[in-house]
């Protein structure tokens, strides 16, 4: 039948735009002088999973670090806040709209849209700044941190660093994919969303009495074609952005569960950033 990584070789041989991805797991494989890859351990359940007869796609979604966290490096993150990036359509569709709602379908997609730009970045398009900054209570926001059932992706400021000059920069630097930027381009708007750690540390209604943990992300969280991730190969516990072009500058990454807002504590303070792309 066959071990994972044999299963790994075939699927990339079968499917080219998935080479990256067999790459990306090969490459972050735990060793002697690479402490924080994918353990020995993960990589026995991952074989088990194979032997099992699952497919290799359904192997790796029940083995990402929000499916199986006690298999995967939990994230050292030190600054006290934490940040997602995205397209304005992906601030409206996930972070704006209740979890439940038909976004993609809904005639109503193009009236938030619009509705959030007037609410809260009417100067970036009418071109009278380049970035705004307010802070709002979560209770404004219906939606959640991320894609449910999927990785949220976070980065944050590390010591002496600062935000880049635009949002296209800064895109460009957490290897966001082509999709996600061609969604900015078109509104003209790249949106920061900002939380203090410990808010969502303490989501323990449904995380948990220890809250929600923050992951390494492995090529596992990011297995899809031509995906834009690379592992991190540093001895650093977490994330570390691999883009292109060469010359950009890496930030720093980590993964988690997505968190309903409703689920957040009361009086959760968020700062909401937004970018000319």
């Amino acid at each position: 039948m066959g071990t994972f990584l044999d299963k790994l070789d075939a699927l990339a041989d079968r499917k080219p735009n998935m080479k990256r991805a067999a790459e990306n797991i090969k490459s972050d494989l735990e060793s002697d002088l690479h402490l924080y890859g994918i353990s020995q351990k993960l990589q026995t359940s991952l074989d088990e999973s194979i032997e099992n007869g699952d497919e290799i796609r359904d192997t790796v979604e029940s083995h990402r670090s929000i499916k199986r966290p006690e298999l995967h490096v939990e994230a050292e993150i030190q600054p006290n806040q934490i940040r997602r990036v995205m397209s304005l359509h992906s601030f409206s569709r996930y972070h704006m709209a209740p979890a439940d709602s038909s976004f993609e379908l809904s005639g109503a997609a193009n009236e938030l849209l619009e509705d959030v730009v007037i609410r809260y970045f009417p100067e970036l398009r009418e071109g009278r700044a380049d970035k705004i900054e307010e802070t709002i209570d979560s209770e404004e926001l219906a939606g959640t941190t991320g894609p449910p059932r999927k990785p949220t992706w976070w980065t944050w400021l590390e010591e002496n660093d600062s935000h880049p000059a635009d949002g296209e920069t800064y895109m460009l630097e957490l290897a966001l994919s082509e999709n996600e930027r061609r969604f900015a381009q078109t509104s003209g708007i790249v949106v920061e969303v900002t939380f203090e750690k410990r808010d969502l540390e303490n989501v323990s209604k449904i995380m948990g009495a220890n809250g929600i943990p923050f992951f390494r992300p492995t090529g596992l969280d990011s297995f899809s074609e031509d995906t834009p991730f690379r592992p991190n190969l540093k001895p650093e516990p977490f994330g570390r952005t691999c883009p292109t072009p060469p010359a950009t500058k890496e930030r720093p990454e980590a993964v988690s569960e997505s968190v309903a807002y409703e689920n957040l504590s009361e009086n959760v303070k968020i700062i909401l950033t937004g970018f000319r792309y």
